[in-house]
């Protein structure tokens, strides 16, 4: 069960270790939420707002997730797009990475 609304498939799936999976959900018109599990429990560990992504890729660290997600350049769909191209930025890949473990506090290492 995913905390977030979701009216789309999940676009990307991936095993942070044996016992945690993480996943992004689809929302209509470019929004998404990346979503963490225990894979012993139904519901999510953690969700955060996210652009849609198709993929993620774990760092060999283990400590940095990247997703690779689609920015929307604007209105679409109703054919002004094509008559005022220059009121149109177009759409385009943002990659971003997520740290999978909170910043130590100043001072601590």
């Amino acid at each position: 069960r995913i905390k977030g609304k979701s009216d789309g498939p999940f676009n990307a799936l991936r095993f942070l270790d044996p016992t945690t999976l993480a996943g992004h959900t689809e929302i209509l018109h470019s929004g998404s939420e990346l979503t963490f599990w225990k894979t012993n429990q139904p519901d999510p560990l953690h969700s955060l707002p996210n652009g849609s992504a198709y993929d993620l890729s774990l760092h060999p660290d283990g400590h940095r997730l990247l997703a690779a997600t689609y920015v929307s350049g604007g209105a679409s769909g109703n054919g002004a797009q094509k008559r005022h191209r220059e009121n149109y930025p177009p759409n385009k890949t943002a990659l971003k990475f997520i740290s999978l473990f909170e910043k130590p506090a100043e001072g601590k290492k």
